[in-house]
């Protein structure tokens, strides 16, 4: 089996296979990790402003059903660190959440987290002018089913540079 596989402009994936990871890199735009613990199927998607215009959580969403036979209802959402207003004109997070849930997703969860209000933590494109590195979410299905207290989800840095220290005053 070959152990790395890339997919260059890709927003999402999804797989049925235990220990495969996931990973995609996001600066400002949200990850979404998508498991369904009931047919043991797992999503990641990159979703910014224009990924969430067009539906890309939801698409993947409707993959896993058409693939892995996933009902909505079963499904455990989380969205990742992300720009948020007002740092950003689009609260294209409160869309993600709005979308998963009109879609029937009942376990929907949000870090609730900025990542241009946390420069020391986060990368952020926007507020960093374009002079930043990448965060790399990662998602992976262990071979034994998966309790639902251990569906969590880890951003992990990459591209380690010097951080900034600068707070908004808008952040809290």
């Amino acid at each position: 089996m070959e152990t790395d596989h890339r997919f260059p402009g890709c927003d999402g994936l999804i797989t049925n296979q235990s220990n495969v990871t996931l990973g995609i890199y996001v600066a400002d735009c949200g990850a979404v990790y998508i498991v369904d613990p009931v047919r043991r199927a797992i999503g990641l998607v990159h979703s910014g402003k224009k990924g969430t215009e067009q539906g890309v959580a939801g698409q993947a969403i409707e993959l896993m059903r058409e693939r892995f036979g996933s009902v909505a209802s079963d499904l455990v959402v989380q969205l990742g660190p992300c720009i948020r207003p007002p740092h950003y004109e689009i609260d294209f997070a409160a869309q993600i959440l709005r979308q998963c849930r009109a879609l029937g997703v009942k376990e929907v969860h949000d870090a609730g987290t900025c990542t241009a209000c946390e420069p020391a933590r986060y990368y952020s494109y926007r507020a960093e002018k374009g002079r930043t590195g990448r965060m790399l979410a990662l998602l992976a299905m262990t071979s034994e089913a998966p309790r639902r207290e251990q569906l969590l989800y880890q951003t992990a840095l990459t591209e380690p540079q010097q951080r900034y220290s600068s707070r908004s005053p808008a952040c809290r």
